[in-house]
């Protein structure tokens, strides 16, 4: 009985603690000569496998920030990812930074990706 007792208090318990981010990276694809286009810009925050919520924000070096967002993380996942749409038009060149900042859980973190905007 008292195995049992133990076994049920493990299942019970073996999630209760919280998830946890270890670490995050950025990547993007640059549009090579592409105009007019939208570069998807994917970030991948590296979790402990524990269910919970992933809390973030894009920090875009033109000056647009996002809300901050939110994640859901299942049980066993060990990294989940994030999107950012950066919507680009026009002629010219811009050198792009996306800064990916994970809020919660804590500590804090930031990481940023680099890509070029170059229409002729």
């Amino acid at each position: 009985m008292a195995l049992v007792a133990g076994v049920i208090a493990w299942l019970l318990t073996r999630d209760a603690d919280p998830i946890q981010a270890h670490a995050a990276q950025v990547t993007a694809t640059s549009p090579a000569g592409a105009c007019d286009t939208t570069v998807d810009v994917v970030g991948t925050i590296a979790t402990n496998g524990r269910p919970g919520t992933v809390t973030y924000q894009w920090n875009r070096n033109d000056g647009q920030p996002t809300d901050v967002l939110t994640q859901s993380v299942a049980s066993g996942a060990t990294d989940t990812q994030v999107h950012l749409h950066w919507s680009f038009s026009g002629h010219g060149r811009f050198a792009a930074v996306a800064t990916l900042r994970v809020l919660d859980p804590g500590p804090a973190s930031e990481t940023a990706g680099t890509f070029t905007y170059a229409c002729p």
